[in-house]
């Protein structure tokens, strides 16, 4: 009887541990551009693990997020998009290194 409720004792403990585990980490860097917000969050160094956020819509891969930036209120649309560009892939870079 002792053993049992040992037993029960290390599952449950176990079970507790097991599920306070911090698996879900979670980087995010965000930027502006051209009064477009955009963020990228990524839970690995795998660019699988990233999500990318661009005026609100969220995307899966950091070329669908790219495709999909838009800089209407800019006078030189082509530049900022390239600047915009630019700086989700330096945040796609910082989201990684600070995991």
């Amino acid at each position: 009887m002792k053993n049992n409720i040992f037993l029960y004792a290390m599952l449950a403990m176990a079970f507790t541990l097991g599920a306070c585990s911090d698996d879900d980490d979670e980087s995010c860097e965000k930027d502006e551009v051209c009064e477009v917000e955009y963020s990228v969050c990524c839970s690995s160094g795998s660019d699988d693990d990233c999500t990318y956020v661009v005026d609100g819509t969220e995307y899966d891969s950091f070329e669908e997020a790219s495709e999909n930036f838009e800089c209407a209120a800019s006078a030189f649309p082509d530049e900022d998009k390239a600047r915009a560009i630019q700086s989700l892939r330096d945040l796609t870079a910082r989201a990684k290194a600070n995991l």
